[in-house]
């Protein structure tokens, strides 16, 4: 019998079971004075059977058995259980809730009570992650939590998106540390948005401490759904939709080019030398030519679809959850595409009283394209930058075209060689783990987890040909284009392959007597990391090594202690420490000790508060720590490490062959560690409806990594300068949260927002004057960024423009520039030296934004519920590289903005901003302020209404509930950025100097699904 059969009979037999077992009950929920509860909740505990109260605070519900117990929950009071048993006719009260500060939070290795929580903290809720169009969990929390910055790197499928935590916390590295179910890892995109059960996001050392040398960035920890006690919960989510690029750039086409292209030519076609080029002009001019719109043919509607089903049950001593999804998404550029299949098993076991045995198994199979995100050869940026005159295909050999009015290649063929271009990524995550219960108070737990990744790139260029259509050789035949032509088959493989493996022990006491509460965790932790990877050339007749086999492995012993105590719940105090012996760093330096200590007062709880519906609650928060950081450091680095390639001669003259070494040895490489102070407010009005929370924190990150990049040796030390712990950075941040919730009658509704102020500071670089990054302007490399002390990390600098030059008399009277003509751009001579050089660069802007936001309104009236999530970004800047091609001056080498065109200076007094189009070799095009424009934007990242059917109607097919609705990602963008997207992350290749820093991304799409969940 097929899996699939015997799946299907089992859940049959369950849903039999409960059918034969259901009954009628009804009731009313009202509050301590007698009024019913409009719109209370009633549901079977460990089902998704349930319903709400109607306008008198009466219910019917269809319940499975004597043995079901009714939860029910109202926002402001306590929630109640009641055993139906034999009752049929219930009369519940509900006591008022004047705290709801006892909810748990999960934090390192453990949970404390929210009341008792002293560090910095953010929630996600998991219901609002799963309303959007993705599968990846680090997009989906983009814009819910204060001071997390979530940035989309690429809108391309399988991409992901960078996180930063309270800001750039490292010259390198910067990401947060992921924490799922207690196993440490830097990538969570084997987790389903689906299987989440809460997110919490520790912001300050107080509460990242607890993770040591993982958690100077932030540590984001993510719990999935585990079984049931009892019963059977099963759970379908299914949505289809279309995708298409929210903007296009508004370029010339293929007659206002020719136009302009003979323009520059003196405006007769005796001025352009070559006859291919003088028929392409003439044909597009005399209407025997359409063209091409290359953003036309590149982009396209793609289809995005998602199917996820789990399981949850438990019986007698065992508790499991079984999940799979598939994700299928086709690219707005053509021929790219994801493709994701998962699936996760959990059991509990428990064995006794006292222990509980777990374990379960996480497996995840991604396949996907490859885009290339090159200035220069990427689709999109040939895309915006090859001459609309060509066409795609030679109309007589039937081959890709090119007419070599511009030297660039065929999009629709880079397009079509970029399915070939695959990456498939097999992940396997088994866990085993016991809890054992010592005592009431006493319990330990241990849990081991393997993480195997194997990652596989095929890059496969297959045989093409182009031709230049309009040139013939004596024979008549079209001649062959050699720089798009490949005559062989090649394929490049790289194999990327991760073995982790991490134990983690805890002991845990927790106890309450009278008015003293102490929670205390007690922990040893091992982690092991193996990394390799090799690069193969293959081609039609041999198999070469193009990159050898390298390996990277480091250890990582730790040792940790935290205490949370609280007295009568008014005084509280956090106290954490952990040591980390790590084998990235030599034997004197491997250890590093990293304690915090936090306190809290709820205010609230002593006899002067004023006790009023309108202030309920307040806590006064204050916290210090220290945590280090050897993400940066690659192992070995201290050692001196050979590399091959090298020739020797001795007596004879003779080369041999050798090995030397390719950098000096960082022998005093140390921790970088990061000393953040908090200061946190929680406020809480009208009976809890209302929350407002405030947070001001100052991060002193010290012995930041620099490397030999920065700080290069000197010519005759034979090797690069080793890296040193010679960087130091602060950032200062204001975070606020705000959340309103209420319910009317049968209307509810909650609104809320958060908002992040950051100020960055560079306070050391190590002994160079700056560091530089980004050098994307080809013409004269000046770098996009620079890091200087007491400046922003990766600020922009480039030449000021002060105008056009509108006469010779101008040019004259500006003797740093002499060549120039008028219609040029005048510089600023910055230094004085009478000249315009890169040494004229000044500051221009950054990318780190003056502050983030996000805000977001969800509702409900009857069975419909809307919601709608916003985030934006204020102050930053982006560095338009792309500007450097499609709002340059010469068609001959690019195509050109309509705009750039239109306003272009054509005599004096003309523009005062645009510089005039020629053919000439001028400074017009070097990177300035004519690059950088404002990245500040506002998105509407989701709007969803649905519809969930009547209990009335789902009860008779026995199911819980179905619910349709539909969905919209991107669906507005407000900008006065001119590029595909202003959510620009780091550059293509990865450079942490890079962010902000647009080079033709790809954009991210306008998604609209519809979708359906049911659960019976």
């Amino acid at each position: 019998m097929k899996l699939k059969h015997t799946v299907f009979i089992i859940l049959m037999l369950f849903q039999i079971q409960m059918i034969w077992a259901q009954r009628s009950i009804s009731g009313t929920v009202r509050d301590s004075q007698g009024e019913g509860l409009i719109g209370a909740t009633i549901h079977i505990e460990g089902t998704q059977i349930g319903t709400t109260a109607g306008v008198d605070g009466s219910f019917a519900l269809e319940v499975p058995s004597e043995e079901s117990v009714l939860v029910i929950t109202y926002i402001g009071f306590d929630p109640k259980r009641v055993e139906v048993g034999d009752q049929t006719s219930f009369d519940i009260v509900l006591q008022e809730n004047i705290e709801l500060l006892s909810e748990v939070v999960v934090v390192g290795y453990g949970e404390v009570k929210k009341s008792d929580l002293t560090g910095s903290v953010g929630s996600v809720d998991p219901e609002q992650i799963q309303k959007l169009a993705t599968v990846d969990v680090g997009r989906a929390i983009q814009g819910k939590v204060a001071g997390v910055q979530v940035t989309t790197n690429s809108g391309a499928p399988g991409s992901g998106a960078s996180i930063r935590v309270r800001g750039v916390g490292s010259f390198s590295n910067s990401n947060p540390l992921y924490v799922v179910d207690g196993f440490l890892t830097d990538d969570i995109s084997n987790i389903s948005p689906n299987d989440v059960e809460n997110i919490e996001i520790l912001k300050d050392a107080s509460a990242t401490a607890i993770y040591g040398s993982r958690g100077a960035n932030g540590v984001v920890i993510v719990t999935t759904k585990k079984g049931l006690s009892n019963g059977v919960q099963v759970e379908f989510n299914a949505y289809y939709g279309t995708q298409t690029a929210w903007r296009t750039i508004d370029l010339l086409d293929a007659e206002g080019y020719a136009k302009t292209y003979l323009d520059l030519k003196g405006g007769q076609l005796s001025g352009i030398e070559s006859e291919d080029l003088r028929s392409w002009i003439q044909q597009t001019l005399s209407g025997n030519n359409e063209g091409t719109d290359w953003q036309e043919e590149v982009l396209q509607n793609a289809p995005i679809q998602s199917y996820d089903v789990s399981v949850r049950g438990g019986f007698k001593k065992l508790r499991y959850s079984i999940g799979g999804t598939y994700f299928n998404q086709e690219g707005i550029v053509v021929n790219s595409y994801g493709k994701r299949s998962q699936g996760n098993i959990q059991l509990e076991f428990n064995a006794t009283d006292k222990l509980t045995l777990s374990g379960g198994i996480k497996y995840s199979l991604n396949e996907n394209t490859v885009y290339n995100q090159g200035t220069y050869t990427s689709i999109l940026g040939t895309a915006v930058r090859k001459d609309p005159v060509n066409p795609i295909i030679d109309p007589i050999t039937g081959n890709w075209d090119r007419t070599n009015l511009t030297d660039i290649e065929n999009p629709a063929r880079l397009a079509h060689i970029s399915q070939f271009r695959l990456q498939e990524s097999e992940r396997i995550q088994p866990t085993l783990g016991l809890s054992y219960e010592i005592t009431k108070s006493l319990t330990f737990k241990s849990n081991v987890t393997w993480d195997k990744r194997d990652i596989i790139g095929n890059f496969l260029t297959p045989v093409y040909t182009t031709v230049e259509s309009k040139n013939l050789d004596d024979n008549g035949v079209p001649i062959i284009n050699p720089q798009e032509t490949n005559t062989t088959e090649e394929l490049q493989v790289q194999t990327n392959n991760l073995n982790v493996l991490q134990n983690s022990n805890t002991l845990t006491y927790d106890k309450t007597i009278n008015s003293h509460s102490v929670n205390a965790v007690l922990g040893f932790e091992i982690y092991q990391s193996d990394a390799s990877n090799i690069t193969e050339q293959v081609f039609a007749d041999s198999v070469g090594v193009a990159d050898p086999y390298r390996e990277r492995a480091f250890n990582l012993m730790s040792y940790f202690a935290r205490v949370v105590y609280s007295y009568d719940s008014k005084y509280l105090l956090t106290a954490t420490i952990r040591r980390d012996g790590s084998s990235k760093f030599p034997e004197e330096n491997r250890w590093g000790t990293f304690p915090s200590f936090s306190a809290g007062w709820n205010v609230d709880r002593e006899p002067f508060f004023p006790q009023t519906k309108i202030i309920t609650g307040l806590k006064i928060r204050a916290g210090w720590g220290e945590v280090g950081n050897q993400e940066p450091i690659q192992p070995y680095a201290f050692y001196s490490v050979l590399s091959p390639g090298w020739q020797y001669a001795f007596d004879n003259n003779s080369p041999y062959q050798g090995y030397a070494p390719t950098f000096i040895p960082s022998e005093n490489i140390t921790w970088e560690v990061s000393r953040m102070t908090n200061f946190g407010l929680d406020f809480y009005f009208l009976d809890n409806r209302l929350s407002l929370t405030t947070e001001y924190y100052i991060k002193d990150t010290k012995d930041l990594l620099v490397d030999s990049r920065f700080v290069p040796a000197p010519v005759f030390a034979g090797a690069q300068a080793p890296t040193s712990n010679a960087g130091s950075m602060t950032n200062k941040g204001l975070e606020i949260t705000l959340d309103f919730r209420q319910e009317i009658k049968s209307f509810t509704f909650n609104i809320g927002g958060n908002i992040s102020f950051i100020d960055n500071e560079v306070t050391a670089i190590g002994a160079a004057d700056n560091i530089q990054g980004a050098a994307y302007e080809p013409k004269t490399q000046i770098p996009a960024t620079r890091t200087v002390v007491g400046g922003e990390f990766g600020a922009f600098y480039g030449l000021q423009s002060q105008g056009i030059f509108q006469t010779q008399e101008e040019i004259d009277a500006h003797s740093a520039q002499p060549r120039a003509m008028p219609g040029d751009v005048k510089w600023l001579d910055h230094n004085g030296d009478g000249e315009i050089t890169v040494q004229d660069a000044v500051l221009l802007g950054s990318p780190i934004p003056d502050f983030t936001y996000g805000f977001y309104l969800n509702a409900g009236f009857k069975n419909f519920d809307f919601s709608a999530s916003f985030m934006g970004s204020q102050g930053n800047e982006i560095a338009n590289i792309m500007t450097y091609y499609y709002g340059g001056s010469d068609v001959v080498d690019n195509n050109l903005l309509k705009s750039r065109v239109d306003n272009a200076w054509t005599g004096p007094g003309t523009t005062n901003t645009t510089p005039r189009l020629t053919e000439s070799v001028t400074q017009n095009d070097w990177f300035s302020d004519r690059y950088i424009e404002d990245g500040s934007f506002l998105r509407l990242r989701n709007i969803q209404l649905g519809y969930t059917l009547p209990d009335q109607m789902t009860n008779k097919v026995k199911l819980s509930s179905v619910r349709f609705y539909v969905s919209a990602d991107n669906l507005l963008t407000f900008t006065d950025y001119s590029g595909f997207d202003p959510e620009v992350g780091l550059a293509f290749n990865g450079d942490p100097f890079g962010n902000g820093v647009d080079l033709g991304n790809y954009p991210q799409a306008r998604t609209i699904i519809f979708g359906t969940n049911i659960k019976f």
